[in-house]
C-alpha cells in the first residue's frame, strides 16, 4: 500500500453516539465512484467487515498494520473513501479504539458493504396510558372521582383516613360552602362525610403542572392511575418527574419524544 494522506478533521467529533446524528437524505447510496464520500458518512453496515487498524505517520497512513477487527452486521459507523483506487475506506465507530496515530481502514470494491443509516429507537421507553380531567372544578350536582389535595389530610395525622393524592368521591357543598371556605362531601366507608377545606379544594387530577415542559407526580406516565390537566400540552422535551411517598422529588423522571411518542429515563442532579 503506497503512502495516502488521512484527513482526520471528522476525529473525535465523529465518536458520538449515533442515536443523534441525522439520517442520510439518500434513498439509496452512491457507488464507491462518487464524489459524496469524500465527506464522512453516517452508514450502517450491511453484513459482517474486516477492519484494520494502520499506524500513521506525518499524517500519512502507512502500510504498518497494528491490529485488526471486525464489524458486526447492523453497525452504525461513519466511513469515508481514502486513496484514489476508491476501494479502501477510512472508518470511525464507537467500536473501534481511536488514537492519534493509527487510523481504522476497511478494503471494499463497492459499496454493497454499507446501507442507509436509520435511526434506531432507543431503548427503556414508556408508552403513555395516563388519563385526561373531565373537569375542572368539582360539581355540586353529583359525585364524582377526584383527588384529595396535596400535604392534607382528614382523621388523624399519623394515621389519617383519608391523606393527600388519595382518590376520592366527592361532590361540593354549595349551601355550607362561602368564599374562601370550600365545603364538600366525600365518600368515606360508604357514608357522605361533610368536610370544610378552607381555600383548599379537591383536584380532578393527580400530578402537579410545573411551568409548561414539566408535570411531578407519584405515577408514571404509563401507570392508568395517573391523571393530568385536560389543557395541558405534552410536547417532545416535556418532562414527567417522580414523587416519592413521602411527596418528595426523586432524581428520576422521563422525558418525552415526540418523534417515538414514548417517555425515556433520565436522571435529575
Amino acid at each position: 500500500m503506497k503512502l495516502k494522506k488521512a484527513i482526520l478533521t471528522i476525529g473525535s467529533a465523529l465518536l458520538v453516539s449515533a442515536s443523534v446524528a441525522t439520517n442520510i437524505s439518500a434513498d439509496g447510496l452512491p457507488n464507491n465512484n462518487s464524489k459524496y464520500w469524500n465527506k464522512a458518512r453516517l452508514v450502517t453496515t450491511s453484513r459482517s467487515i474486516n477492519a484494520q487498524q494502520m499506524k500513521l505517520k506525518k499524517g500519512m497512513i502507512t502500510n504498518q498494520k497494528v491490529t485488526s477487527s471486525k464489524l458486526k452486521n447492523n453497525s452504525d459507523l461513519y466511513v469515508r473513501r481514502v486513496g484514489n483506487n476508491h476501494k479502501e475506506w477510512l472508518l470511525f465507530s464507537n467500536s473501534l479504539k481511536q488514537n492519534k496515530q493509527s487510523v481504522w481502514i476497511t478494503k471494499q470494491k463497492d459499496t454493497k458493504w454499507i446501507k442507509k443509516y436509520v435511526q434506531k429507537e432507543p431503548k427503556g421507553g414508556l408508552t403513555s396510558n395516563f388519563s385526561r380531567a373531565s373537569f375542572e372544578h368539582v360539581p355540586s350536582d353529583k359525585y364524582v372521582n377526584a383527588f384529595f389535595p396535596e400535604g392534607s389530610y382528614l382523621g388523624d395525622k399519623d394515621n389519617p383516613t383519608i391523606k393527600g393524592g388519595q382518590a376520592i368521591s366527592v361532590k361540593k357543598e354549595d349551601s355550607d360552602s362561602k368564599p374562601d371556605n370550600n365545603t364538600y362531601l366525600i365518600m368515606v366507608k360508604g357514608q357522605a362525610t361533610k368536610v370544610n377545606m378552607g381555600k383548599g379544594e379537591p383536584t380532578p387530577y393527580n400530578i402537579i403542572n410545573i411551568q409548561d415542559k414539566m408535570i411531578v407526580s407519584k405515577n408514571t406516565p404509563e401507570d392508568s392511575q395517573a391523571v393530568i390537566p385536560m389543557n395541558f400540552n405534552v410536547t417532545n422535551g416535556t418532562l414527567w418527574r417522580i414523587l416519592d411517598e413521602n411527596g418528595k422529588l426523586t432524581k428520576n423522571g422521563y422525558s418525552y419524544n415526540a418523534k417515538y411518542q414514548k417517555w425515556f429515563p433520565v436522571t435529575f442532579k
